[in-house]
Order: C-alpha cells, then structure tokens, then sequence
C-alpha cells in the first residue's frame, strides 16, 4: 500500500516537474522517455513490481506519439532525429530483448502493443531497415510459442499488422523466411569446395568471403528480394554457440543494469542489445521444445515442420506463429491467426509460396483439422437438418446447450462445414502454387482417406450418411481447383468415350449403381449428389458423365429421313440444314454428312412443344381440372436458369451447332452409366415413389437446359432421326403415355383420382411439381392402392410442360442471338 501510494505521489510530482521545464525539442523528449524507461532497470534489480505500477507503458506511449509527430510535421520521405535515434541505437532489439525477459512481468505485453502502434501509426515505410525488421522477426518467432498465453490477443494483432504490412508490399516477406547458419562441418566443407583453382587464380579474389557465404545460403531468391534475402541473413543468424555462452537470467538482467546507465551511448545501447539477445537465443531451442512438449496432441505436425525444415533449412517464422495461435482455445484468436494466414498465401511471391508448400506443415495441418472435424460428425442426422443447416467460417459458435436445442451433434456439424469452407476461401484467394498444393493434400488426406471408404461401405446407412456428407460437401465447395479435386475424386479424370460395363473408378460406377438401389432412400441421396454435382461451375463434370458420349454423334441413323420423321414433317424441307463446324476442347471437326444438321430447324419449336403437351391425353391432364396449369411458371424459370446456365458454361466454348468430333466417334453408340441409368429410372416411373420421380426429374432437367446442341438434340427433339435400338428421352416418354393411357380404359374413375392425389401433393405450395410439399405422414390422407402410379402420371404431366418450356427458351435464346 504504501508502495502504491507513493507511486501515485512520484506520478504528482513528476508531471508538475515537466509542467515547469523548459520546452524540449522532440529527439531529446525522445531520448528522456527511452531513459526513463531504461532507468527503470537500473533502479528495481531485485524487485518484481508488475508493468502496470511502473511508468514504463506511458513513456513508451509517449515514445509513438513522439514518432508520429515527427513524421507528420517533417518531411514524409526523409526520416526525422527521432527515428534516427531509434534505428542507430537499435531501441527495438532492446525492446524485444526486455519483452523476451518479460521483467517486469507483463513486459512483454506492452512491448507487443508497442511494435505493433510503431507498425500501424507510422506511414513510413520502416519494416524495411535492417534494425527494424530485424526485430520485428525475432518478436513473430516468439508468437504462439505457449498456447492460452496471457498475451494471445497482443501477440494475434502484433502478427496480423505484420501481415497487412507484408500485403500491402509483398517483397517484405523475404525478412520472414530464415535461412540458418551451416553447421560448422558443412560450413568447412562448403569452403574447401569453393576454393577452385580458378577462384585462386583471379587476381584480387577474395574467397570464401562473408558475401560468398551469405550467397550460398540462398539457393533460390526472387527478382525482387535478393540484396534484401543477403541482409535477411547476415542480420537474423544467431551468435555461435561456442563463441558466446549463455548466460543465466541473472547476467542478463546485470548486464541490463550496467549498460542502461548510459542509454544515450551507442555504444553501450548496443551491447545491451547483444547482450540480451545473445541469451534470448541461446535459450531460444529450449523454450520452443518446451512449448511442443505440452502440446502433445500436435507432435504429429510438429515432427512433420522438423523434418521439412531439415531437408531445405528455410523457415517461414510468421506462418509458424500464426499456425499456432490458430488452435487457441479463444475463437477471436483463432479467427485472427486464420485472417493472417489468409493475408500469408495470398502473397503473390513465389519464394514465400514455396516455402509455405514445401517447407511448412500449412496444407498439412488444415487437412488435418478437416479430418478430425469429419471425424466428430453424428453418426446418425436428418437430412433436412443436414440441407437446411448453415454454416460460414467466422465467429458464429454453437454452444453445447444450443446443440441440444436443435439437433444434436449441429455444433459438431456447422464446426466441419466451417472448417471445410475457410479451406475453399483459402484455396480462392491463395497463391497458385498454394492453391494447388492444399487442394491436393486434402483429395489425398481427406477424400481418399476418409471419405472413400465411407461411401464405398456396404452397410447401407453408413453409406447413406457418408453420401449425404459428401453432397453436402459438393455443395459448399466454389474455389476451381478444390471444385475440380472433389471432381476427379467422384468422376474420375476419363474424357474419352464409355464402353460398356467400364466400372472405372470404383467410386462413380458404384454412386450410379446406388441410383437404381433397392432402398429408395440410399437411391434419393445418392441422385441429389448427382444433382448438386450437375450445378456445379465445373465442364469436366458435364462432359464424363454425358457428353463424352455423344460428341461422336453416333446416336444418328445413317438414313437422316426415316418413315417415322416422314409421317411428322410431312413435306417440309431438309435443304435449310446446312452444314456447320463446331469446337470441342479447342479442337475443329467437320461434321461427317452437312445433311443432317439439327433436325428440328427453329421454325418446328412450336411442334416439340406440342409433343411434349400432348403426350398425355386430356383426360390424364389434372392440372386443368385444379384451375392451375403452371405452364407461364415453368416459362419464367427456364429463362432464369437458363440465362444462369449460359454465364456458367460460357468461358467453356460449346458450339452453337451440333457437331462430331473425330475422336469420340465409334462404332457402336452407347449413352454412357449414368444416361442409361437415368432412362432407366424414367421409364419405370409408374412404379416408383413421389421423392423418387421429383428428384429424377430435377437431374434430367438440368442436363435439359444445358445450351450443348449435341445433347440438346438428343434430350429435347422428339423428330431426331436415331439409329435402330437407341433410346432417346422421347421414346420413353412414349412408353409411360402407353402405360397410362391402358390404365385409363381400365378405370373408368381415373381423372377424379388424379384430381384428388394433386390436390393432396400440392398442399400449400401450388407451384410447379419439384415445389410441392410430400406429405408428412400418411396416416393422416385416404391413400389409393395404386398411389404411386397417379402420382407419377401427375409428374409425368409437370415433367413434360417443365421439357418443353426449356425447349421454348433455347429456341427464343437462340433466335434472339441470331438476329
């Protein structure tokens, strides 16, 4: 107490002393402060008093406002006495020796806050003097060495001023990656080797000189930071262990008395730094192993740094704090050290991106987490919860009682998609180099690991789930290059046409298999992967699993005109359909015979639409019958998604017209697996349930309003001349009309029934089929015994107004752009 009380009465008088001094000029008020702070060392040897009752955080404020000051009154491009002072007599070093002591306790605390006003406030740019970076990344290095540390929060936003400073002049990264000093054998080896016969022979050659060793320990620079790559490490290796001894703490804080009688001596200032930072770096290895011994649940990671470190010798200190302050138990913390590593890889400096792959653990780590993550997933969720839950990387935390109020295992869940989405915005963002690097550690150590053998299990709900996770997945990815990883992950990387019974890679025959499953819910998740997948900005997901097979166009009868299209187009002529030329990945063929260009020319749109809408006679048409035909609706969103369609596939060249490609023509046509299964799931409509029928349908209308022609022709044109035994999407459609209209004449009641089951589907959502609410349970609604036929002759009737609404936009689109 009275200690405190006389602290406040020296605070009295020492403010009424500086009220009556004669004004000083700014470098000696400078100099008085930085005293002022030295003295404090000279005057408390022994006594531990905490930073907050010294006047050391006041006078070290005072310091920066002096700093600004000077730097807004004076010249912006020459430096002022103040900072001169600071960078000759190497304050920062002194500083960061003094928070490394952290004596008095919280000192480095405030040397923290410190640097990191020095950073932000000045608009100089002085990271770049040797005295000042060189500091600066002794600090960073001390960053994150001890997690839940008393100075986290200090520390995080030291580290992202640096990071923002680094952004905004990428070369500056150059200070942060360390070269080491060569062991003393390598060292003499390195020097016999350079001392050639023709180095001895040059007149005036100096061999093995310091710039010669400083050369050799950067064996790769950027064009842009090789003289600042050489200061980076003659200024940041540390003292030679033989040479200088450690001393204990207690020499240390002596040698601090000693030297800081005379602060405004050079010379002394500058041994007080050595002095210090000789121990701090003797002592360095052991704080480190010390801080990687309490955290055992990383010393798979931290084996991994050591042995990369090893091989190339180069370190990214800032990316190695900032990794380790991103598993603080403070989500504001984490969030921040995440920031930083953000700023970090999207340096567009090749040599910080290449050691960032090959010389940290950075892609490894942030797989590693997405595993754990997935690992705590529920083993058992709805998958409502599952579509319906969202999830950003940020600040958003479930607690443990919120979990419990919505579903349990939701904090587990948001906590992966979270996780899985900072990883796609990383890969966004990143460097190329980087991008491409921890999009391939997590098709590696995630998808092939984890998730393959979950997918591929045969217990049918562990299956479903793990399909579930990977839709979801799919869904949340934007970023190319991890898009295209989960891509290849499912698809494969096959780009030449399917042959039957090809069951290559395991993972796609297996999901379209699991399509045409006995378990109708195994079969409903696995079609709404398909159908996330197919909205995907990705062309390699169009192109494997439809268009590989029909670029060839050989789903084509050799006769163009055959009896069939004779009895439909009558006497029109065929002479309007010219030839036309067409790219396909950047390649130009020619079409095999001009004449049989696109069969429905633009003048027959009104009679695909007819085809479509008349395919059902009246008498199985209930929407008329409900006063809601819904044909102006599907009119409106074929627009919307086509236009949307277009933006996506147009940096992807299709043609405009159909074409052949040479090398995807064979002999004999086949649709490919997943065209096969897809008719093969249509035409069994009438026995399959609602859920089923609407998430089919919702496929293949994607692959409808897909602006390909070849794939247009084939999914679209009722009139296309095809070869004998090829389905088109038409003729099964012809099929299921057949089968109801025999269900027709066997029931005299049809109509009313179908009016019944719409009115029951539509529920409260009178919009088009796929928006309709499924009932809850069926407990609760008179259900037929043929239920799910008149449900499917009622999607069957949504279905084709949706095809030929779709048939009508690109037919508008495609004269719209041709005038």
């Amino acid at each position: 107490m009275k200690k405190k009380m006389f602290s406040k009465f020296s605070n009295i008088l020492h403010h009424a002393v500086e009220a009556l001094a004669p004004q000083l000029s700014l470098r000696e008020e400078f100099v008085y402060h930085w005293k002022s702070v030295t003295a404090f060392f000279m005057d408390n040897k022994g006594e531990k008093l905490p930073i907050d009752q010294t006047q050391i955080p006041e006078h070290l404020e005072q310091m920066v406002v002096l700093l600004k000051e000077e730097e807004s009154g004076g010249d912006s491009d020459s430096t002022g006495p103040c900072m001169e002072y600071l960078l000759q007599h190497k304050l920062l070093d002194t500083l960061y020796s003094l928070g490394r002591t952290d004596h008095p306790p919280g000192m480095k605390q405030i040397v923290l806050q410190f640097f990191t006003k020095l950073l932000s406030r000045l608009k100089q740019p002085i990271l770049a003097h040797v005295s000042v970076h060189r500091a600066v990344h002794r600090l960073v290095k001390s960053c994150g060495e001890v997690l839940a540390a008393p100075t986290e929060s200090e520390e995080i936003q030291f580290l992202c001023t640096v990071c923002s400073l680094v952004k905004s002049t990428p070369y500056l990264v150059n200070f942060f990656i360390e070269v080491p000093k060569l062991q003393a054998e390598a060292r003499k080896t390195s020097l016999t080797k350079s001392m050639s016969p023709t180095s001895r022979g040059v007149p005036g050659s100096q061999v093995a000189t310091d710039a010669d060793r400083k050369t050799s320990l950067h064996p790769k620079k950027s064009s842009q930071g090789t003289g600042r790559d050489e200061t980076l490490a003659a200024n940041t290796a540390s003292p030679s262990p033989a040479s200088n001894p450690p001393p204990s703490a207690n020499a240390v804080n002596t040698a601090d008395a000693v030297n800081t009688a005379d602060a405004v001596n050079t010379a002394d200032a500058v041994n007080t730094a050595d002095a210090v930072n000789t121990a701090d770096a003797s002592n360095a290895v052991h704080a480190v192993n010390t801080a990687d011994a309490s955290n055992a649940v990383h010393a798979s990671n931290a084996v991994h740094v050591d042995n990369v470190q090893e091989a190339s010798g180069r370190q990214f200190s800032l990316m190695t704090s900032l990794l380790s302050l991103s598993h603080s138990a403070d989500s504001r913390v984490a969030v921040k050290a995440c920031e930083g590593l953000m700023l970090c890889v999207s340096l567009p400096e090749e040599t910080a991106a290449s050691c960032i792959v090959h010389d940290t653990a950075f892609c490894t780590e942030m797989t590693q987490r997405l595993v754990e993550a997935y690992l705590k997933l529920p083993p058992f969720i709805s998958p409502v919860d599952l579509e319906t839950v969202e999830a950003k990387w940020g600040l958003d935390v479930i607690t443990e009682s919120e979990d419990h109020k919505t579903f349990l295992g939701k904090r587990h869940l948001v906590s992966f998609l979270s996780w899985l989405d900072y990883c796609d915005q990383l890969i966004s963002v990143a460097n190329p180099m980087v991008a491409k690097s921890l999009a391939k550690s997590i098709r590696q150590l995630f998808l092939n690991v984890i998730m393959e053998p979950s997918v591929l299990q045969t217990s049918e709900s562990g299956a479903m789930l793990a399909t579930a996770y990977l839709t979801r997945c799919v869904r949340t990815v934007c970023s190319p290059e991890l898009l295209s990883e989960f891509c290849f992950f499912i698809l494969g990387s096959e780009r030449l046409p399917e042959q039957q019974e090809e069951t290559t890679p395991e993972i796609r025959s297996r999901l379209i298999q699991r399509c045409d499953h006995l378990s109708e819910e195994l079969s409903l998740v696995t079609l709404k992967l398909f159908d996330t997948l197919l909205q995907k900005d990705d062309d390699h997901i169009i192109h494997n699993l439809v268009l590989r097979n029909l670029l060839g166009r050989t789903y084509i009868s050799p006769h163009p005109v055959t009896a069939k299209a004779a009895d439909h187009q009558g006497k029109e002529d065929n002479s309007s359909n010219g030839s036309s030329e067409g790219k396909e990945e950047k390649e130009v063929e020619c079409k095999e015979n001009p004449g049989l260009a696109r069969s429905s020319s633009r003048t027959e749109v009104h009679k695909i639409v007819n085809c479509f809408l008349s395919l059902l006679p009246e008498q199985l048409k209930s929407s008329y019958q409900t006063a809601d035909s819904g044909y102006d609706l599907y009119l409106r969103d074929a627009h919307k998604q086509y236009r949307h369609v277009c933006d996506m596939t147009g940096p992807w060249a299709w043609p405009k017209e159909p074409v052949v490609v040479k090398r995807f023509v064979v002999e004999e046509f086949y649709e490919g697996a997943f065209l096969k299964m897809l008719l093969d799931k249509l035409s069994h409509m009438m026995e399959q349930s609602y859920p089923i029928n609407l998430q089919l349908t919702s496929v293949i209308s994607r692959l409808a309003i897909l602006p390909h022609p070849n794939l247009s022709e084939f999914l679209l044109d009722p009139y296309l001349p095809v070869r004998q035994g090829t389905r088109t999407l038409f003729a099964v459609f012809q099929k299921l009309s057949s089968e109801a209209r025999s269900k027709l004449h066997a029931q005299n009641d049809l109509s009313q029934k179908l009016v019944s089951v719409r009115r029951q589907l539509m529920g409260t959502s009178p919009n088009q089929h796929r928006k309709m609410l499924y009932r809850i349970s069926s407990r609760f609604q008179f259900r037929y015994e043929d239920q799910n036929e008149l449900e499917a002759i009622i999607v069957l009737e949504e279905f084709c107004k949706e095809l030929s609404a779709i048939a009508f936009v690109k037919h508008h689109s495609e004269v719209n752009n041709s005038s």
